[in-house]
């Protein structure tokens, strides 16, 4: 019959434990994922970006649903030819529509529009969550971020979903911006990809 002093330390101890295993395999992960990303080549396909988004909406539906969260896309062009994997371009938008709904409230609205901007294919997934301070936007795709925040239900963050998400963008020679007006303004992320 251990004192409770006793079982709060064991307590934490695996808590504590508990967190590093997450973070070994979080780093894993992430070794794993730039070894593939490095790996892709470069080549030109079509892609129907309707089926595209069918496919990120399948994953994200359950997410979505648990906070009562509406997806609403809108798709200015229909089929593009970029040098892009299918797979990798799905993992990007699923992890930013994902992070949209982690730092939204519940009962509100993600918007994804996809249109053409001089002569570059544009993926703006935007929100009405919780946002950022404008002057640390970069800091927040850099690996393990000390910028990772809970979001609205206290779902916790990696540190990495951003940064791979810029490493895939440009490793095919595009860019990913965060924009945010500030505290509970929204957020907007964009991918900038080169057409063929």
């Amino acid at each position: 019959n251990p004192s409770d002093s006793v079982t709060e330390y064991a307590d934490l101890i695996c808590q504590s434990t508990n967190q590093q295993f997450v973070f070994i395999e979080t780093f894993i992960q992430l070794i794993k994922d730039e070894d593939e990303i490095s790996k892709k080549r470069l080549k030109a396909q079509n892609i129907k970006l309707s089926d595209i988004l069918s496919l990120v909406g399948d994953q994200v539906a359950q997410k979505l649903a648990s906070k009562q969260i509406e997806l609403v896309t809108v798709i200015e062009v229909e089929e593009v030819c970029i040098k892009m994997e299918k797979d990798l371009l799905i993992r990007v938008l699923v992890n930013l529509i994902d992070n949209a709904i982690k730092f939204s409230f519940p009962s509100s609205e993600i918007k994804v529009r996809i249109h053409l901007e001089k002569g570059e294919l544009v993926f703006e997934v935007s929100d009405s969550g919780i946002g950022f301070d404008p002057k640390y936007k970069e800091e927040l795709f850099r690996k393990f971020t000390n910028r990772g925040r809970l979001g609205t239900a206290n779902e916790p963050s990696t540190g990495i979903g951003l940064y791979l998400c810029k490493k895939i963008v440009e490793k095919y020679h595009g860019k990913l911006t965060a924009e945010s007006e500030g505290a509970n303004k929204g957020a907007t992320f964009s991918i900038f990809l080169n057409m063929n």
